[in-house]
């Protein structure tokens, strides 16, 4: 009421590694988002770009399309924001501001969950200690998280509306992300794959296909290996003290 801000640009979400699928923790999100995005349209907001998340398709052996694949909420988590997606268009429509919904997919970079997969796995290697992995076989569509930072800069700054990728539609196996930290860090016998099954359920393949995120002008800056040697680099610094590593 005080700001009246014309731009909202809203990530907050509950993701603790492990426990965010099927938390009841993401109803309360649900609940507080409502009330952000009511309050904005209220306040005179124009422009809102939400979060989303690939978690909200039906996973397939296909890309995921922003228009044509089919929602259903796959988790908890992803039932919860796709229920935030359609009441944030109803509001948009009450209160005439302009809404994209930004769908996400896994991201790597500085400020990871230490247990989260790349980052479990370089300071694993960097610490001398083994890595264990699946065969590693699933195909998953990583960005770093500037480039998807970058993505929603441009969307905000767009005309885009409704549902958008973050995405540049380049999958990777779960092997060859493994297989590049470890040639990157120069421990490759420390990595064992096959130690571990893929959790049940787990889909063999989720990539986005890019489609209104391609009409501005975003590209990733960072392809599969410089972005895995710059993640390297920022927690070999992160152990000398000069940044701060997050732990549940």
């Amino acid at each position: 009421k005080e700001t009246r801000p014309e731009e909202l640009l809203h990530l907050a979400w509950y993701l603790e590694p492990g426990k965010y699928l099927h938390s009841f923790l993401n109803d309360a999100w649900l609940a507080a988002s409502r009330e952000l995005l009511k309050q904005f349209g209220l306040h005179g907001g124009k422009r809102a770009v939400l979060a989303g998340t690939c978690f909200e398709y039906q996973f397939q052996d296909s890309l995921l399309d922003e228009l044509e694949s089919p929602v259903d909420g796959n988790s908890h988590y992803g039932e919860c924001k796709n229920a935030l997606r359609i009441e944030a268009e109803k509001l948009s429509n009450d209160f005439q501001f302009s809404l994209a919904w930004a769908r996400i997919f896994y991201l790597y970079g500085p400020h990871e969950y230490e247990n989260r997969l790349v980052a479990s796995v370089i300071n694993s290697l960097i610490k001398s200690k083994e890595a264990p992995c699946s065969e590693g076989t699933q195909i998953r569509d990583y960005l770093h998280v500037q480039d998807v930072a970058d993505g929603l800069s441009h969307i905000l700054q767009s005309n885009i509306t409704g549902p958008v990728n973050v995405t540049d539609g380049v999958g990777h196996t779960i092997r060859q992300i493994v297989e590049t930290i470890a040639a990157l860090t120069g421990r490759p016998e420390l990595v064992k794959f096959g130690a571990f099954q893929p959790r049940p359920g787990d889909p063999d393949l989720v990539v986005g296909a890019p489609g209104k995120i391609l009409t501005t002008p975003w590209k990733p800056s960072f392809d599969l290996t410089s972005g895995l040697r710059a993640t390297i680099e920022w927690w070999k610094q992160a152990h000398q003290g000069n940044s701060a590593p997050i732990k549940n």
